[in-house]
């Protein structure tokens, strides 16, 4: 949904939103119902405490200490750097089709 929102187009930018959550949705479905299968009751407490897709803020605690893995960290860094890639792409792609190197398949807003 991020990249739809770079794009500077409105239809495809509700577009991505709408199919990142229908997508999340049915990800977090299937997960609940293996989770409900491996782990009975003590998944069903779990489930009446815990939110599936929205947090609820007020379950929050905070810690006295915050732990990492940098390998984590690392694999979280390249895949904020491939999201910023995706702003240069859509302004080169935009370029082109100004210079009229590129036709314009569509146009979306």
């Amino acid at each position: 949904s991020g990249a739809g929102a770079i794009s500077e187009s409105v239809v495809i930018t509700i577009l991505a939103v709408l199919g990142c959550a229908a997508a999340s949705l049915m990800l977090v479905r299937a997960e609940e119902e293996k989770l409900a299968v491996a782990f009975g009751a003590k998944f069903d407490a779990y489930r009446s405490r815990v939110p599936a897709f929205w947090p609820d803020f007020s379950n929050f605690r905070d810690g006295t200490e915050v732990t990492f893995s940098p390998r984590q960290l690392a694999s979280t860094v390249r895949d904020g750097c491939v999201f910023l890639a995706v702003y240069p792409l859509f302004d080169g792609i935009e370029m082109l089709q100004e210079s009229g190197l590129v036709p314009v398949l569509y146009n979306l807003y």
